[in-house]
């Protein structure tokens, strides 16, 4: 998928501005651009991921942010495309991402790979979006295609190639093990999530919300992953999960073994329930744990115990 800008603006109409999903060439190497970050939409230029390594304690003193829960929800349901930021009406984003998947799908993929019915990819698409935040189970997803395990995979691969879906491998220190386990799979942007399972702000506010927990877990990751594209040191993004229940839905490494665990709340409280999978991986890693962080939609960040913090999920770009 490496292409020069003006392919690329003249395919997808995009401000020359700005970023895109897709690679551009820069100089020798390859340059993977994203939709808009919140940090940059805000323009407050505080990089969660940077100061949760060098100075963790500093973000359990962030001001109260002043985003409320529902905020949140349309932030989620807008999705960080250019275009559809720039769209008001509900209708009109709608048929935005539809023709966007459309041009994907038919069209790029179709350069790329030779598949016999596209529509098996379209369909594929909104199981990942259905069950954005969890660990596809290939088989089922295969039998309610019927379509090979192998074809799944393959499929998978495609929509991941041209940006719609990344897929998080499971962290383990045994290298061989993060090959074993299976990753976790997240749609790459929450406006395109919600609108393939049609739900929009108004229902992740309802009370009874299936898509509620999964679209902010991945909203929550999809912003550390771009913060990732730009930190000044590699940062491997990973998921972590053990026989015995416990789990972290975001572990992130650098290359000198230091880790940073991240949950994600849709909650407006916490409590210390919400910190078992963070503590199990403290003391898991011991020194190497540096600090885990529980993201919720309260207002405050609260400290939980050694090296445990909740935050607004505003910490993640407005401090």
């Amino acid at each position: 998928m490496s292409a020069d800008i003006s392919f690329w603006l003249d395919r997808r109409g995009f401000c020359p501005r700005r970023r895109f999903t897709s690679r551009l060439r820069a100089g020798p190497g390859v340059l993977e651009v994203w939709p808009f970050a919140q940090e940059e939409l805000a323009g407050k230029g505080g990089s969660f991921l940077v100061t949760a390594f060098n100075d963790p304690g500093a973000l359990r003193s962030v001001s109260v942010g002043d985003v409320g829960r529902r905020d949140y929800f349309e932030m989620i349901c807008r999705g960080f495309y250019p275009e559809a930021l720039g769209m008001r009406s509900e209708l009109t984003r709608d048929a935005w991402y539809r023709a966007y998947v459309q041009s994907i799908i038919d069209t790029d993929i179709r350069e790329m790979a030779r598949v016999e019915e596209p529509s098996n990819l379209r369909q594929l698409l909104c199981i990942a979006a259905a069950s954005t935040g969890q660990e596809p189970n290939l088989v089922k997803i295969g039998s309610d295609l019927q379509l090979h395990r192998t074809t799944v995979n393959r499929y998978l691969g495609l929509l991941e190639t041209v940006f719609l879906v990344r897929q998080i491998p499971a962290w383990s220190r045994n290298l061989v093990a993060r090959s074993v386990r299976r990753p976790k799979l997240h749609v790459t942007d929450t406006g395109l999530a919600a609108h393939l399972i049609g739900v929009d702000a108004d229902g992740l506010a309802a009370r009874v919300s299936p898509a509620r927990g999964a679209l902010v877990e991945s909203f929550i990751v999809n912003e550390i992953a771009k913060q990732a594209t730009w930190a000044p040191f590699r940062v491997g993004l990973h998921h972590w999960r053990i026989s015995q229940g416990a789990e972290v839905d975001l572990v992130l490494e650098r290359n000198n073994n230091r880790i940073i665990g991240v949950e994600a709340k849709a909650t407006e409280s916490v409590d210390q329930n919400d910190f078992r999978g963070l503590a199990a991986l403290r003391d898991s890693a011991g020194e190497d744990f540096v600090h885990g962080f529980v993201f919720y939609t309260g207002a405050r960040a609260l400290a939980f115990g050694d090296r445990l913090t909740a935050l607004p999920i505003s910490a993640l770009w407005d401090r």
